[in-house]
C-alpha cells in the first residue's frame, strides 16, 4: 500500500531521490535493509512502499500486481479434492508472504516464508513467472528455504516452461487467472 506524505515537503523529497537514483550506481536496496543488490529494474517511475521492514524505494510495480486464482493447486494431501485458492500480489505481499524484491523483465521474485511457517519459516525463494498471456500467467517456485535475498536473487535454479505438467521441480506450475479487481 502506497503511504501519503503528510509534510509539504514530500515533493522536494521526491525529487532529490529521483535526482540521485538518476545518478546512482545502478544498485537497490532490499527490504530487509541487507546489502545492495544489483537494479535491474527498468522504469525510473519511483515510489515509497510502506512494509514489514519500513519503507523501501521501488522503481516499478510487480507485473502481477492484483488478486489471482490459483487454478490448479496442489492438494494438502492425496485424499484432498483440488480447489481453488484466491493469491493476492501487492507491492509487499506475495499471499501471505512478504515480497522481498522482483523483476519485472526476468520474470522473478523472492518472497519469504512468513514466521509460521513450520518447514522454511524466515527462509526465502525464489518465484518464477511466464509471460502473461490475456489473464493467465503461470508460476513456479524454482528454488526453495535459501538463507538470504541474494541467495534466492541470483539463484540458478531453473523450470522448464515447456511442460506446465511437470517442469516444476518435477511438479506442475501453477496457473494463475486474474480476477477482476
Amino acid at each position: 500500500m502506497l503511504r501519503k506524505k503528510s509534510s509539504p515537503y514530500w515533493l522536494l523529497k521526491v525529487f532529490l531521490t529521483l535526482a540521485l537514483f538518476s545518478c546512482s550506481t545502478g544498485e537497490e536496496q532490499a527490504h530487509d535493509g541487507s546489502a545492495p543488490m544489483l537494479d535491474t529494474m527498468s522504469s525510473t517511475d519511483e515510489q515509497t512502499v510502506e512494509n514489514d521492514s519500513g519503507t523501501t524505494p521501488r522503481s516499478t510495480a510487480i507485473e502481477l500486481l492484483g488478486n489471482w486464482e490459483v487454478d490448479n493447486p496442489i492438494p494438502n494431501n492425496p485424499n484432498s479434492p483440488l480447489q481453488n485458492q484466491s493469491l493476492e500480489i501487492t507491492e509487499t505481499r506475495w499471499g501471505n508472504s512478504p515480497l522481498m524484491t522482483w523483476d519485472n523483465a526476468q520474470n522473478f521474485a523472492v518472497i519469504e516464508s512468513p514466521a509460521n511457517d513450520p518447514f522454511f519459516s524466515g527462509l526465502f525463494h525464489r518465484v518464477v513467472w511466464t509471460e502473461p498471456q490475456g489473464f493467465a500467467v503461470y508460476t513456479c517456485q524454482v528454488a526453495q528455504g535459501l538463507e538470504s535475498v541474494e541467495q534466492a536473487r541470483f539463484s540458478t535454479a531453473k523450470a522448464n516452461d515447456q511442460d506446465f505438467q511437470n517442469g516444476c521441480n518435477g511438479f506442475p506450475w501453477q496457473r494463475l487467472l486474474k480476477l477482476e479487481d
